[in-house]
């Protein structure tokens, strides 16, 4: 018979389950033939995207919480376009930077043998 938090957690956790979060299963045998440098450019673009959709996202929101505080504190001074700009770039340098050592570890390992340690 099962308890009622192992009931209650299955019906939270139920939603995961649908294709749309569905695990990255399907890599390591594509990973099987492919050169090392297309796996590091694929570990590349998928944390440059992520970063992308993150900075947007952040400058978005910034923007409309600077117009909204902005409405009740007049004195409030925007920061300037180019200033935005500048720190969307260094964190976008930054991630792409923290993106290239999973990426480079990535390209070095053996499909095989990874694939036979598991």
């Amino acid at each position: 018979m099962r308890s009622s938090i192992e009931t209650g957690s299955s019906r939270v956790f139920e939603p995961f389950k649908s294709p749309r979060f569905k695990l990255r299963s399907e890599e390591p045998s594509l990973a099987l033939g492919a050169q090392p440098m297309r796996i590091l450019a694929g570990v590349l673009i998928d944390g440059v995207k992520i970063t992308a959709i993150g900075v947007v996202a952040g400058g978005l929101v910034g923007w409309g919480l600077s117009r909204l505080v902005g409405n009740y504190v007049p004195e409030l001074k925007l920061p300037e376009p180019l200033l935005l700009i500048a720190s969307a770039a260094v964190i976008f340098a930054a991630a792409a930077i923290a993106s290239l050592l999973p990426a480079v570890r990535a390209a070095r390992v053996d499909a095989v043998q990874a694939l036979r340690a598991e």
